[in-house]
């Protein structure tokens, strides 16, 4: 706005002056950045949404180095996470800074490294679940991962599709006692690249019956799915920090074990 200020001075006489003074706004910054997840290779674009601004001046800043004083910049950016910021100057000299609160991350096209299933067991003596181990990096992240299983360990067939914070999954659609179900699993990174197919896992059926009140017999189903064959069963238990704990490891050519209490 516009105001009026008068100053007043005394001496031999009195006398009154008066000066305009305009308060300016400062610009308002509203820019976002199109797409927010990047992929090597893809151009960066900057939409500008600024509201009030006349006249404008841009200084456009990675990582706090100027890269453009264009009013919507684009830019083609290498691996890594990058901080944006802009400081805008109206057509008043008035200036004001913008900045993107979360970092734009680039990410990698390459395929990330296959998962790697780690067993695939029947649970509640009618389910099989199956886990394994993610390989990504931070410039390599996994957006989810997709499943597929056979009956026949010929023929695969589409199982589902589980986002990143999964690491197992329950199969309730088997029939543990009489078939045999095998399984694999492809990682997608962020860039919708998929990556080579993890090892294949068989279900193995745990039975057991009690000989006396005081030990478990252990039975289990061969694995029969390494070419190589089976260098060592091991037995693990579920503790009470809800880990995985070997507590007895077993001869290839065995399927069944005492445990004592």
């Amino acid at each position: 706005g516009t105001y009026t200020i008068t100053f007043e001075t005394y001496g031999l006489c009195n006398d009154v002056d008066s000066v305009n003074i305009n308060i300016h706004s400062l610009p308002e910054i509203d820019f976002q950045i199109d797409p927010t997840s990047q992929c090597i290779g893809s151009t960066l674009q900057i939409i500008n949404n600024s509201p009030n601004i006349d006249n404008e001046t841009y200084m456009w800043f990675i990582d706090d180095s100027l890269f453009s004083t264009s009013k919507n910049p684009t830019t083609q950016l290498e691996l890594g996470g990058y901080y944006f910021s802009v400081q805008v100057t109206n057509q008043f000299g008035c200036k004001a800074k913008g900045v993107i609160e979360d970092n734009i991350v680039v990410y990698d096209t390459t395929p990330l490294p296959a998962p790697e299933i780690i067993r695939s067991t029947v649970i509640n003596d009618m389910d099989v679940y199956t886990e394994w181990f993610p390989k990504q990096t931070a410039v390599n992240v996994i957006k989810e991962y997709v499943l597929f299983k056979s009956a026949d360990q010929l023929t695969y067939e589409y199982l589902g599709t589980l986002d990143p914070e999964f690491n197992h999954f329950t199969d309730a659609e088997v029939d543990v006692y009489n078939e045999n179900y095998t399984y694999y699993i492809v990682s997608i990174n962020q860039c919708n690249v998929a990556s080579m197919a993890s090892n294949i896992s068989s279900s193995v059926l745990l039975g057991y019956e009690k000989p006396n009140e005081f030990q478990t017999l252990l039975r289990w189903t061969s694995y029969e799915n390494w070419k190589k064959g089976v260098n060592r069963y091991e037995i693990q238990k579920f503790n009470e920090l809800n880990q995985w704990e070997t507590i007895k490891v077993v001869n290839h050519d065995e399927n069944q074990i005492i445990i004592d209490p």
